[in-house]
């Protein structure tokens, strides 16, 4: 994320111009890390200011991404195809599905917000088709 303030108003008092731009910056650069960016400034003369920013956590997600993409590359480079990994991807979750049913009620209530993106009416709606067992 990248801002630049360039100020340059025909015939205004220099004076001013460094002063309105300083506002300015001050302003922006404190709602920004507000929100929890990172900011770095770099100025250009007196009218023009660049605040580049990053989110938090923007390192670990580039670095998740980057793993996603090596993985499917070696997948792809040992000539895989996607059903070749539906084995391994059922152990993965069929572990995960015995976790979450053995947590109780809290753990499958969570398992089922989070899967339907917290949204309550769908999980809810989940539950009113489940039958008892006898």
């Amino acid at each position: 994320m990248k801002f630049t303030i360039n100020i340059n108003p025909a015939g205004a008092d220099p004076e001013k111009t460094v002063e309105i731009v300083a506002r300015i910056t001050g302003a922006l650069k404190g709602a920004l890390e507000a929100t929890g960016v990172e900011i770095s400034e770099t100025r250009d003369g007196a009218n023009e200011v660049t605040l580049s920013g990053r989110l938090p956590g923007a390192e670990e997600a580039e670095a998740h991404e980057w793993m996603v993409a090596e993985v499917v590359r070696q997948i792809r480079e040992r000539g895989l195809n996607e059903g070749d990994l539906d084995g391994t991807i059922h152990d993965y979750k069929g572990g995960e599905a015995a976790d979450i049913n053995n947590g109780g009620f809290e753990a499958q209530a969570r398992y089922l917000l989070e899967a339907n993106d917290w949204r309550l009416e769908v999980a809810l709606a989940e539950i009113s088709q489940i039958e008892t067992e006898d």
